[in-house]
């Protein structure tokens, strides 16, 4: 994530377009679900009892694989790093 996020920045910085400003929102939304959302459930598993917990991780871990997805998507199409 971090390899990510220098990549899309050092790209937005040399040259700023939609690309780099789309990929940078979209990367800062996965930064934000995996630190408020993602983190916080893996906290609450070392504590509790799994089994409610794990659907609700499978599913925010889904918004962050279909994101990224989308930023690979963008970059490949795109042709820029």
């Amino acid at each position: 994530m971090t390899g990510q996020l220098f990549l899309h920045l050092m790209s937005a910085y040399q040259e700023s377009n939609w690309v780099g400003v789309l990929s940078l929102g979209i990367i800062a939304t996965v930064w934000v679900n995996t630190f408020f959302f993602a983190v916080p459930i893996h906290n609450q598993i070392d504590k509790q009892k799994p089994d409610q917990l794990i659907p609700k991780l499978i599913r925010v871990n889904w918004y962050r694989t279909i994101a990224w997805t989308i930023v690979f998507l963008i970059t490949a199409l795109s042709g820029k790093s």
